[in-house]
């Protein structure tokens, strides 16, 4: 038992016992904040895609590095009218098609899955907001008290998703965007703004985003674009980081990615031909066809 003991307390003076968790999650990026305020943002008049692209606001965010949240908040005044809130995280998704009966052609390819990521979209009036802006991520939640005098939390999020990807209420998921008409907004009300982070690339932890806000609802901006798939109403938010503009062959990859007619499995095979896609630095959109499962297998 002392010889136990002895050697357990070695151990202990050798390696400190890390209760944090920290080594769970993700690393900071030096260069990319974890924790973004933008300010008040105006609502813009969108047409056609041209104003579209002219008004997007691309931007990044990174992990905080530990189980504190992250995300990009901004604050935006009520019109009186509907206002659009619209965010396309990195970069696109989809299940590969892997029937042997079936298969959907264009989907036979295996999607890149480490250059995706996620953020939640919430809003609500500034006034409801728990966070601080640029220091730490908040809700929309009060404590209510009922005639028994306990406290019960109520959510206070006007922002309700929906798209094709969920039902209204629900989060659309990986590398999908995600957007809310906020209706008939009070003239001169401050509303706050919440894009949490909920993942982030898995290839560098930098995930990019394109942001709009426009006037009107987001079935007017949807109409404006020049696309019907939701996911390219937004294009090239997936950023060099050198640069800081579109990742070279990102937006073609979206509208290949976007066009009903257009089968996904040639872009992948040109771009397999092209590259190396087994090597996770090759920067492949597509993912590596080896990786396909088979009948009981993986």
């Amino acid at each position: 038992m002392m010889r136990h003991l002895m050697f357990f307390c070695m151990l202990m003076t050798l390696s400190a016992c890390d209760y944090t968790g920290d080594w769970l999650f993700a690393g900071t990026v030096e260069d990319v904040p974890s924790i973004v305020h933008l300010g008040e943002i105006e609502p813009v008049e969108v047409a056609n895609q041209a104003d579209i692209d002219a008004a997007v606001i691309l931007g990044e965010i990174s992990p905080t590095g530990t189980a504190e949240k992250g995300g990009i908040t901004f604050t935006v005044k009520g019109t009186g009218d509907d206002i659009c809130i619209w965010v396309d995280p990195e970069l696109v998704t989809w299940n590969q098609s892997v029937s042997g009966l079936s298969p959907v052609s264009k989907w036979q390819y295996p999607d890149n899955i480490f250059d995706d990521g996620d953020l939640d979209l919430y809003a609500g009036y500034a006034v409801y907001y728990t966070g601080s802006p640029g220091s730490s991520i908040g809700n929309f939640k009060v404590l209510f008290q009922d005639a028994l005098g306990n406290d019960v939390p109520i959510t206070l999020n006007e922002c309700v998703i929906a798209s094709l990807n969920t039902s209204n209420g629900g989060h659309s998921g990986r590398g999908a965007p995600e957007f809310c008409t906020l209706e008939a907004t009070q003239p001169g009300v401050s509303y706050m703004v919440l894009m949490e982070t909920w993942s982030t690339p898995l290839d560098d932890d930098r995930l990019g985003y394109g942001l709009i806000v426009t006037h009107g609802t987001c079935q007017d901006l949807a109409g404006a674009a020049d696309w019907g798939n939701e996911e390219c109403v937004l294009l090239g938010e997936t950023l060099d980081p050198e640069t800081q503009t579109a990742r070279t062959g990102s937006i073609q990859f979206e509208q290949a990615f976007c066009d009903a007619g257009f089968d996904m499995g040639d872009y992948c095979e040109q771009e397999a031909a092209q590259k190396d896609c087994e090597d996770a630095d090759s920067g492949c959109f597509c993912g590596d066809i080896t990786n396909t499962p088979s009948g009981g297998g993986n």
